[in-house]
C-alpha cells in the first residue's frame, strides 16, 4: 500500500512511500484437500484453502488437489475464491484446483452468495486471474453451478473450466461468467458435461441470461470446446450457450454437443459475434427449436454467418439424458463418434481418456472408447459378473462347456484374453493356456476343458482382455466346488465294496440281510436324497421302494 507523508519544509511535496509485504505462510506448491482424517490432509475442505490463500497469498504455483474423500464436500461460503485479492498470484505463481488423480470429488450446495442479484450457487471464482478447475463434480447449486465473476476492476481473466461436471441447477446457469464494466479475457471451457440445469427459469436473476453457459460482457479470446451440454429438465426456453452482452467475441465454439432434449431451448443466443465455430452437433428434439434468436435452422444459421460448415442437427444418442440416470458419454450409435475428418488439439477427454481414441477425434467431452467387453457363457447359459458357479468334486472343467469371449467393433486390432485362477480347490490337469487366447479381428474367445475338480472349495477366476490400445475389460466369477456325498452300503457289519456281490438263499428276507445305505457330506446344510434302483430277474415279495430310499438334512441320510 502507499502511505503519504506530509513535508513542512515549503519547498518540497508528500513524501509517497510503498510499503509490501508477504504474509506470514504464503502457498507454494501441492496441498491435498480431503474430508478424509486417515489421508492427513493439508486442508479439509476448498473452502478453507481458499481463505488461506487470500489470507497468505502465494509465492510460487499452487496447486489444490481434490480427494473424493469420504462423502461429498458441502458449498458454503468460503467457497467462493476472492473475496479478498490474492498476493502474489500470477501467470508464473498460477492456482490449479484439481480432482486427486482419477478420482470425482463431489462439491454439494449452493452455500456461496455472490452478492450480484441475490444470486447463489456451488462455486465462484472473484476478481482473481490465473485460475484453473480442473476434475469437479458440481452439483445442487440455485442460480449457477460456477460462477466467474469480475466486480469492475478487470482483476478476473485466464480462467480455465476443464473435465468438470456440472448438473441439478435448480434456477439458472451451469457456468456463468460476468464481467460487470469490464469484460473477462482469456476464458476456456473444455471438456465438460452440463445437464439438468433450468435454464429457462423464469426466475432466474443472473445478468449472464438463461443460458446453460451463460456469458454477460463476452472477453477476447473465450474458448468453448469439447462440452457435451443437454438441456433435458427445467421450464421451457433458455438457451445452451447464451451471451446477453454486445460487442464481445467468441475466439471459438467447436467440437461440442448441444443438445435440447426437454423442453424446448435455443442451441445459441447471442449478442455477440463468434470468430470460428465448426464440427458441433447441435440437436433440437422433436423438431424443436428455432436454433438460434435470429435463425430458424443450423441450415439457416450455416448461410447467415458462414460458420458451423461441418456441424449436423441430428441426435448425439448419448448412454441417457432421462433424469435422474443420466450419462452423457457417447455409445456405439452417436452421431458424434462418427469420424468427421479433424484432430482435436485437446490431447485427453473427460475421464482423462486419450484424444484421438483412433484416427480422428470425437465431438463432445467424450473420446467414444471402443474397448473389449467380455462375456461367459456355461452352455447355454449366461454368466454374470461376480457371479458363483457349482459344481461337485470329480466333475470335469469339460463338463462346464465354458467359454470366455470378448469383442469389439474395431476389427483391426488383437485382442488377449488372461485369466487368472485363485483358489483354495484344485484342478487336477489344469491347463492356463486353453484359459488364455489372442486373436486379431474384434473378436477372440478360449474353450477351457481339461482338468478336473478335485478338491473342494472355492476358485476365484479374474478375465482381463487387452486390445492393445489403452481399451481394457476386466471380469470376475467363482466357481464353488462342493465335495461329493460320501456312501458307505453295508450287509450286517460288513462294508460292501461297489460291485461286491451278496449270496442269499430262497426264502430269505431282506431283513435277513441287514442291509443299511448312509450317505454323508461335509456340508451340514445340504439335503441330501438317497436313491435306490432294483433290477432284478428274481423277485422280492413284499418289497417297498421307499424303504431303500431316504431324504434328509444335517450333512445324513440314510435308508435300511
Amino acid at each position: 500500500f502507499d502511505m503519504v507523508i506530509e513535508s513542512d519544509d515549503a519547498d518540497e511535496g508528500s513524501y509517497i512511500v510503498t510499503i509490501e509485504g508477504i504474509a506470514t505462510n504464503p502457498l507454494a506448491g501441492t496441498y491435498l484437500i480431503s474430508n478424509d482424517p486417515s489421508e492427513s490432509p493439508d486442508y479439509t475442505d476448498l473452502g478453507k484453502a481458499f481463505d488461506a490463500l487470500e489470507t497468505n497469498g502465494v509465492v510460487g504455483p499452487v496447486i489444490l488437489e481434490v480427494s473424493e474423500g469420504i462423502e461429498p464436500y458441502i458449498s458454503y461460503s468460503l467457497y467462493q475464491l476472492g473475496d479478498t485479492s490474492i498476493f502474489g498470484i500470477s501467470q508464473s505463481n498460477n492456482l490449479i484446483v484439481r480432482a486427486q488423480g482419477n478420482e470425482r470429488p463431489v462439491i454439494d450446495g449452493a452455500g456461496v452468495a455472490t452478492g450480484v442479484n441475490s444470486t447463489f450457487g456451488t462455486l465462484a471464482i472473484r476478481d482473481t486471474p490465473y485460475v484453473t478447475i480442473e476434475g469437479l463434480e458440481l452439483q445442487g447449486g440455485v442460480d449457477f453451478g460456477l460462477a466467474i465473476i469480475d466486480s469492475g476492476g478487470a482483476l478476473t481473466s485466464d480462467i480455465t473450466i476443464a473435465r468438470c461436471r456440472i448438473h441439478e441447477v435448480s434456477a439458472g446457469n451451469g457456468i456463468w461468467v460476468l464481467g460487470t464494466g469490464a469484460s473477462i479475457p482469456n476464458v476456456t471451457i473444455a471438456n465438460n458435461m452440463i445437464w439438468d440445469v433450468a435454464v429457462g427459469d423464469s426466475s432466474n436473476p443472473n445478468l449472464g441470461g438463461a443460458g446453460a453457459i451463460g456469458f454477460n460482457n463476452v472477453g477476447s479470446n473465450t474458448v468453448i470446446v469439447h462440452n457435451t451440454v443437454v438441456v433435458n429438465t427445467g421450464s421451457s426456453g433458455g438457451a445452451l450457450l447464451q451471451d446477453v452482452g454486445t460487442g464481445g467475441q467468441f475466439l471459438d465454439v467447436s467440437y461440442n454437443i448441444f443438445a435440447a432434449a426437454s423442453p424446448a431451448a435455443v442451441i445459441y443466443s447471442l449478442g455477440s459475434t463468434m470468430v470460428a465455430a465448426d464440427y458441433n452437433v447441435a440437436y433440437l428434439a422433436g423438431g424443436a427449436g428455432p436454433f438460434s434468436s435470429d435463425h430458424s435452422t443450423l441450415a439457416d444459421w450455416q448461410g447467415a454467418s458462414g460458420l458451423d460448415t461441418n456441424s449436423v442437427d441430428s441426435d448425439p444418442q448419448l448412454a441417457s439424458i432421462v433424469h435422474p440416470s443420466e450419462d452423457l458419454h457417447l455409445t456405439v450409435g452417436s452421431t458424434a463418434a462418427v469420424d468427421q475428418a479433424f484432430v482435436s488439439t485437446y490431447t485427453i477427454d473427460i475421464d482423462g481418456d486419450p484424444r484421438p481414441r483412433f484416427d480422428e477425434s470425437d465431438i463432445g467431452a467424450d473420446e467414444y472408447r471402443d474397448q473389449p467387453v467380455i462375456s461367459v457363457t456355461a452352455g447355454l447359459v449366461t454368466v454374470t459378473e461376480d457371479s458363483v458357479l457349482t459344481v461337485t468334486e470329480g466333475d470335469t472343467v469339460a463338463d462346464l462347456v465354458l467359454t470366455i469371449s470378448a469383442t469389439k467393433i474395431n476389427m483391426g486390432q488383437t485382442i488377449d484374453i488372461a485369466s487368472a485362477l485363485t483358489s483354495s480347490a484344485d484342478i487336477e490337469g489344469f491347463v492356463q493356456g486353453e484359459w488364455d487366447a489372442s486373436e486379431l479381428g474384434g473378436f477372440v474367445a478360449a474353450t477351457p476343458d481339461s482338468g478336473v475338480f478335485s478338491t473342494p472349495g472355492a476358485i476365484q477366476v479374474e478375465i482381463s482382455a487387452d486390445d492393445n490400445a489403452g481399451g481394457t475389460d476386466l471380469f470376475g466369477f467363482t466357481l464353488e466346488v462342493q465335495a461329493r456325498p460320501v456312501l458307505v452300503a453295508m450287509a450286517g457289519s460288513t462294508t460292501l465294496s461297489e460291485g461286491s456281490v451278496i449270496e442269499t438263499a430262497l426264502g430269505d428276507s431282506v431283513l435277513d440281510l441287514g442291509l443299511s445305505f448312509v450317505a454323508t457330506d461335509a456340508d451340514l446344510s445340504d439335503t441330501l436324497t438317497l436313491t435306490a434302483t432294483v433290477t432284478d430277474s428274481a423277485d422280492i415279495n413284499g418289497f417297498s421302494q421307499a424303504e431303500w430310499e431316504g431324504t434328509d438334512t444335517g450333512g445324513s441320510v440314510s435308508a435300511m
